[in-house]
């Protein structure tokens, strides 16, 4: 699953919370346990939509959702050419096409592969 997010005043949306709210019940039997899910978002901020982002991290978490770590994806709408009809200049799409095939081998490996992929990537060195 992908979830994109904008970013409300540094939080993820009232509708997003509201979904994921849904998506927890009934409890112990919630629809995001061990699925693979990967963040992305835009904003015209600097910042992409990195503290919504990291907000939407924690309740991803305390549901079990096989959360997505790498790659990442803070896109600022206005350096990445996004315009209102949802078009997206030529230089930024060979970024956007690694991020969607990142989240397309994540979600394809097998769960015990994601979390290896993680240790080693957590570990020294690794």
């Amino acid at each position: 699953m992908l979830l994109i997010t904008p970013e409300h005043i540094g939080c993820i949306s009232a509708a997003l919370a509201n979904a994921l709210e849904w998506s927890s019940r009934p409890w112990g039997t919630a629809a995001l346990v061990g699925k693979p899910v990967a963040i992305a978002g835009v904003s015209p901020s600097q910042l992409g939509t990195a503290l919504a982002q990291s907000h939407l991290r924690g309740p991803l978490n305390f549901f079990g959702a096989d959360l997505m770590e790498q790659p990442e994806l803070y896109l600022n709408a206005t350096q990445a050419g996004v315009t209102a009809d949802g078009d997206v200049a030529e230089e930024s799409r060979d970024y956007l096409a690694g991020f969607c095939r990142g989240v397309s081998s994540s979600a394809s490996a097998p769960a015990n592969d994601r979390l290896h992929d993680r240790e080693r990537s957590a570990s020294p060195g690794g």
